[in-house]
């Protein structure tokens, strides 16, 4: 508590302040209201907006968190939802809202609660346009608006737009068959072997929530699931994380573990895909080991946009020039976006210059870097979770929050280890369409065919049908 101690004893009938902070949401609103039925007519407005506020999280169903509960202690669901609580309130009315997958992460529960939140923001009298896979959210759009067909340079397209009973009649459309799918389908994992080697948890509990008993199967692919406030990113963080550290489960032959959380990547646009997933630095030596780079007296350094030597000054090896404002960028006049210096990209690999190889998607790089193991496999692990079409020397400010997420699982992934290891993974299916779900389990498939076990937080439809072990969650108790 960052206050005085008179401030923090100071007492209601209620208890003092930090009793009731300590509260979680649903009875802390109600001694709210209680403590402040009459207030100055100066403050009138701050409690309207107060109460307003506390509505909002009930409508959202986070009520059993608490105002003094630590953020780091949160999901990304919870957090997704709390950002949402200062849209949603006030008599804003006429407004565009745009949300970039607000239901990205949430329980198919919590996605119905979020639409109706969304419903009394429209029938105020205003629009909301959303980028959404969550099948609750889109099965319930008035108007659904459907790109593809493909990724990168094969997307832009309109495949559809118009209402959803139109929207059911296009038997071409893959998001339209997929939801089929998904309501055709049983969310029951798939029958595995008995096994005596179980990673078990008995009776876990804190923050509060019921507790948690599972025997996640070794070798397998489990999934934990449930709405907000249930326990699973406590199972995960404060359960299965510290049992590992503290060796508990040596004796089941785990001898890693890995933590896969898909949050938030903050890209900026001195970050390439190539660095992202540090292949910058061997490129560079790669041209610096090159006769024609030798004969000049070219170390790796001349190849690098980040120092002064072979990068065009001029735009500081960005290729492009942002106004003053921050709000539009130009394409530098000087290196024609091309980042170096003419003498530069005179010095060739296989006839591309070090721009010409920026501008490669990353399925093409993966040719030319075929007999190069050390370019290859990283390169591969990116396309295997369906980001083949990004270029090498495209910034990762540009790209969405899906490809991100994908792009820090590719990062983590690419830390293969032949011991049996343990795969946590927060959320992975995070913003994903299904064609990208599909790529991403082909990948979990794999790893668990070397004999890793893998345990992920998911609400995907996808995720849990193909699960071996499925633990749902529930905010007053838990079955399997």
């Amino acid at each position: 508590m960052r206050l005085k101690n008179y401030l923090l004893n100071t007492t209601t009938k209620f208890g003092n302040y930090k009793d009731i902070i300590g509260k979680n949401f649903s009875d802390f609103s109600f001694i709210v209201q209680q403590l402040f039925t009459t207030v100055p007519a100066h403050l009138k407005r701050t409690q309207e907006a107060l109460f307003e506020r506390l509505n909002a999280i009930q409508d959202l169903g986070i009520s059993y968190l608490s105002p003094s509960r630590s953020g780091r202690s949160l999901s990304g669901g919870e957090l997704q939802r709390l950002r949402l609580v200062a849209a949603v309130t006030g008599y804003l009315d006429g407004m565009l809202f745009c949300l970039d997958e607000p239901a990205a992460g949430l329980h198919s529960d919590d996605a119905i609660k979020l639409f109706s939140v969304l419903e009394s923001i429209k029938k105020r009298g205003n629009t909301l346009v959303l980028m959404e896979h969550h099948p609750e959210i889109i099965s319930r759009a008035d108007w659904i608006i459907e790109m593809g067909e493909g990724a990168g340079k094969n997307g832009g397209k309109i495949l559809f737009q118009g209402t959803l009973k139109d929207f059911l009649l296009q038997e071409n459309s893959p998001t339209r068959n997929w939801l089929l799918r998904l309501n055709k389908s049983k969310e029951s994992p798939r029958k595995i072997p008995d096994q005596s080697k179980n990673l078990e948890v008995k009776n876990f509990s804190k923050f509060g929530i019921q507790p948690i008993s599972a025997k996640f199967p070794l070798g397998h692919f489990s999934v934990i699931t449930g709405p907000s406030g249930s326990g699973k990113s406590t199972l995960l963080f404060e359960h299965l994380i510290p049992e590992f550290q503290k060796e508990t489960y040596a004796p089941l032959g785990l001898k890693k573990i890995n933590i896969l959380s898909t949050g938030s990547f903050q890209g900026n646009k001195r970050s390439t895909i190539a660095s992202a997933i540090q292949i910058s630095s061997p490129l560079r030596e790669l041209f610096a080991s090159l006769p024609e780079s030798k004969l000049r007296g070219y170390s790796a350094k001349k190849f690098a946009t980040h120092t002064p030597g072979g990068r065009c000054e001029t735009c500081k090896g960005e290729g492009i020039l942002t106004s003053p404002d921050g709000f539009e960028e130009s394409e530098c006049p000087v290196c024609l976006g091309k980042r170096f210096r003419d003498e530069v990209l005179e010095i060739r690999f296989k006839s591309l210059s070090f721009a010409d190889i920026l501008d490669l998607s990353v399925e093409e790089a993966m040719y030319l870097f075929e007999a190069f193991p050390n370019f290859f496999q990283k390169l591969k692990t990116l396309a295997d979770t369906g980001l083949g079409y990004l270029h090498l020397g495209q910034t990762t400010n540009q790209l969405s929050n899906g490809e991100r997420a994908r792009l820090r699982l590719s990062i983590a992934l690419q830390k293969k280890t032949t011991e049996p290891s343990l795969y946590l993974f927060d959320e992975p299916a995070r913003g994903l369409h299904e064609i990208d779900i599909q790529k991403l389990l082909e990948l979990f498939f794999a790893l668990c065919k070397q004999g890793h076990t893998l345990i992920a937080i998911e609400h995907s439809k996808d995720f849990i049908q193909n699960a071996d072990y499925v633990l749902e969650l529930k905010t007053n108790h838990s079955s399997q």
